[in-house]
């Protein structure tokens, strides 16, 4: 089993490449499992989107509304495996910050 290790910040995150086949991403009009993740881990994050899989418009617009924050040398609004393994490390990163602050 191959792993992508990130690191944000103090905290390191591994992310399970089996997980994120390297060559697949989705594109509007799509269905996945891997979107539904993907709508949920934006959720967290504050953007306005719905989880059911479905990658409409707005779905697009607020993933390509992430990567120009955090990616922008790529702003395609495609869910693809950088995506969702800087959406992943992100959100630890905040977890684990308000752990450490909850714990203070």
């Amino acid at each position: 089993m191959q792993r992508l290790k990130t690191v944000a910040g103090p905290v390191s995150v591994s992310v399970n490449l089996m997980q994120l086949p390297e060559f697949v991403i989705y594109v509007l009009g799509e269905t996945s499992p891997a979107i539904e993740e993907v709508q949920r881990l934006l959720a967290r994050l504050g953007y306005n989107v719905t989880a059911t899989g479905y990658l409409d418009g707005n779905t697009r617009d607020a993933v390509a509304a992430f990567q120009r924050h955090f990616r922008p040398a790529r702003v395609d609004g495609v869910v693809d495996v950088s995506t969702t393994a800087t959406l992943h490390t992100l959100l630890a990163k905040r977890d684990a910050l308000h752990k450490s602050v909850e714990t203070s």
